[in-house]
């Protein structure tokens, strides 16, 4: 049997300089994006999501940019949040609404 040791080996700094700076290890980082995307969803008002989950702004950019380069999300508007799937979602209703009206 192999037993494996868990260990933190970093923390993630948010913040810059002559702001405060906080630090949590990777562990909590990534469940907090875990949390993050599925309070998302399919899509979510970003400022609902950051006050549920009492995520500040530095580190929302911090969350916010991964997502983006992951390509797993887009900003839909400037306070909307989308995933991949939830985009495809609403593309497949709107082209089943378009296909239901009669000209």
């Amino acid at each position: 049997m192999v037993v494996l040791e868990r260990k933190q080996i970093g923390t993630v700094e948010i913040g810059g300089p002559g702001g405060g700076v906080a630090a949590m290890s990777i562990d909590e980082f990534i469940e907090e994006h875990r949390k993050i995307k599925e309070e998302i969803g399919s899509c979510a008002h970003i400022s609902e999501v950051k006050e549920k989950l009492g995520i500040p702004d530095d580190r929302w950019n911090l969350h916010e940019q991964m997502f983006l380069a992951a390509k797993a999300v887009a900003k839909t508007t400037e306070d909307t949040i989308c995933t991949s799937e939830g985009i495809k979602m609403l593309f497949d209703l709107l082209k089943k609404m378009r296909e239901k009206t009669t000209y």
